[in-house]
């Protein structure tokens, strides 16, 4: 099968290429005397009035011959001089219907047009497979606000489960189009109509009666790293569409809560007998208790130590593990001076998001002395509202040395540190240098629910071009980081890796054979857009020299460069295939292995 999809791939781009070249010289007059898909013997062919149609057996590429003049030229074609034996009967003095149908007769823009036409088809079928893509129905988050942060634009102006129907008077359909519209207003006034509900509905539940108002929010301007290097400016609003989990942060050792039997990172699931699975449902079950006592039940999370070699040596984690145990407590909120809605905070319960839950060893913060479960204060002095504020305030300090002050168990400390500059290459092939900030919190929150979303035409056609748009834009920067030396070469990939990215994605279904066919479309096109003769840039390059001379160039020259060009093709091929089989050494062989067992 993988083979099957990998020629059905490579096959439909090669003829979506063509057909461009063949399109455009039709349309100009040119008579076209081969259309190949395919190199090598052949499988299939046909004889039209004009043009000779054929099936070839290797779907690697193929050609479109044009008709030359009579004297020595070039045929627009890519490394299939062997293959055009068949077009012998062609040669030789122009007929007097075909005078003024040749490739060289035709003006300077017109070939332009004819060489350009394949790379384009390849540029713009991605619009059109996308377009697909987009096009069948889906399920989506809808753009119901679950979390708000705590010291974010956001807080106090919108509130979770919230929905937001309408930004700067567009609608919005999705969460994904809210985040989209955020993102690219970083210090920009966004004006939301939203639905509040009234009451608070349980997660899956109907929202009931609404209200609708009309709010005003400023996402904060922050840096974030692009996949290939340097940083761009996006908005940030502090919202999310999961809501938090019931997990509790217990800050006072001396607290209620904390007396209860509760610690940081229990996940209270009943309080009083009725379910929590929000921390907002723990908030609202809280809010006006003045002192009675009150079972809670919550799961407390302990690790699983990672299993022991043969040899009784401890293994290297892959990642960390725990259980929920089942637990019982009974709380009683402060009731002194108790004030109404402030139940939780009496409690001494909070949720975890400023809790600190793993932190590497031996790390500068681990060396400063930063623990499980202390809670995170103050960042050089200015008060810590929130774990994403935090850590992105870190990042962008780069290497200086900072202060934070945490609390243990009601106990305030502080330390200093820096953050940790890491270097490495990444899938691409590209040099990443990049602060990080590894200690983690843990704020598990409720899966989104996901909505059916009807076939919409007109979104669908806009999220074509803008994902068509950033495809091109990722492999044009690509290349101009290959061509800095920024990416290695051996991000290079070739047809072993199409031909394994090919079956992955036939065997996940249609949509994901798409998206695949969509990036190699994107990259056939630019790479023939590259000036090498032999590919259709180089062609360009050649009608380019023409345009400045007011001649041709010399066939002497159009020979030398023509050869050239096919030493760099090759030469890229073969990078290529020793970086393919570098990847794929071990599923290359793995059967002949199994056979020689």
């Amino acid at each position: 099968m993988d083979l099957l999809y990998f020629v059905l791939l490579v096959g439909a781009l090669v003829l979506v290429h063509e057909l461009g070249h063949f399109a455009a010289a039709r349309v100009f007059g040119v008579k076209v005397l081969t259309f190949s898909i395919g190199f090598g013997p052949t499988l299939l062919q046909l004889r039209g009035r004009e043009t000779h149609y054929r099936l070839a057996l290797l779907p690697f590429g193929g050609f479109v011959r044009l008709l030359e003049e009579p004297q020595p030229g070039h045929a627009h074609a890519r490394g299939k001089a062997a293959e055009e034996a068949d077009a012998s009967a062609d040669e030789g003095a122009l007929r007097e219907e075909d005078v003024g149908r040749t490739l060289q007769a035709q003006a300077i823009w017109k070939r332009v047009v004819i060489a350009l036409a394949g790379p384009a088809m390849n540029l713009i079928a991605p619009v059109f497979l996308f377009f697909a893509v987009f096009l069948a129905p889906t399920r989506s988050v809808s753009p119901i606000i679950g979390m708000v942060l705590a010291g974010s634009p956001a807080e106090g102006v919108l509130r979770p489960g919230d929905m937001v129907v309408e930004v700067d008077g567009a609608e919005i359909d999705t969460y994904a189009d809210l985040q989209a519209k955020i993102v690219a207003s970083p210090g920009k006034k966004l004006h939301l109509r939203i639905a509040r509900p009234q009451g608070d509905p349980l997660p899956g539940q109907p929202r009931g009666k609404e209200d609708y108002l009309d709010v005003a929010v400023v996402p904060r301007a922050a840096s974030e790293p692009k996949e290939l290097g340097g940083t761009a400016t996006v908005g940030r609003l502090g919202i999310g569409p999961a809501q938090l989990a019931a997990a509790i942060g217990v800050r006072d050792a001396s607290s209620p809560a904390y007396r209860a039997g509760l610690r940081t990172f229990d996940v209270i699931t009943h309080v009083g007998g009725v379910a929590t699975p929000r921390f907002s449902d723990v908030e609202r079950r809280l809010r006006d208790n003045l002192g009675s006592a009150v079972p809670i039940n919550f799961m407390r999370p302990r690790a699983v130590p990672w299993p022991t070699t043969a040899e009784g040596e401890a293994q290297t984690p892959l990642a960390e593990a725990a259980v929920l145990e089942a637990r019982v407590a009974v709380l009683a909120p402060e009731s002194a001076l108790a004030v109404d809605g402030r139940g939780l905070e009496r409690a001494g319960i909070e949720n975890a998001d400023l809790y600190v839950a793993s932190v590497p060893e031996g790390s500068s913060e681990d060396r400063m002395g930063l623990r499980r479960g202390d809670r995170i204060e103050r960042l050089d002095g200015v008060a810590v509202r929130s774990w994403q504020a935090f850590v992105e305030e870190l990042v962008l300090g780069g290497d200086r040395t900072r202060e934070v002050a945490w609390v243990r168990a009601g106990r305030p400390m502080t330390g200093l540190f820096r953050v940790r500059k890491e270097e490495w290459t990444d899938g691409g092939g590209a040099a990443v240098e990049r602060y990080v900030f590894r200690t983690t919190h843990w704020t598990p929150t409720l899966p989104s629910p996901l909505e059916e979303a009807d076939a919409d035409v007109g979104r669908a056609i806009k999220l074509a071009f803008v994902e068509t748009g950033s495809l091109l834009e990722y492999l044009a920067v690509s290349g101009v980081r290959l061509f800095q030396g920024k990416i290695s070469v051996e991000a290079i990939s070739g047809p072993i890796a199409i031909y394994d990215a090919a079956g992955r994605a036939g065997a996940r279904g249609a949509r994901d054979f798409v998206w695949v066919m969509a990036l190699v479309s994107a990259n056939l096109g630019l790479l023939n857009l590259l000036p090498i003769p032999i590919l259709d840039g180089g062609q360009l390059l050649f009608f380019a020299i023409e345009g400045v001379t007011r001649r041709p160039l010399p066939m002497r020259a159009r020979a030398v460069m023509t050869f050239v060009g096919l030493v760099l093709l090759v030469a890229m091929m073969a990078i290529a295939l020793r970086n393919d089989i570098g990847r794929h050494w071990d599923g290359l062989f793995r059967p002949f292995r199994s056979v020689s067992r």
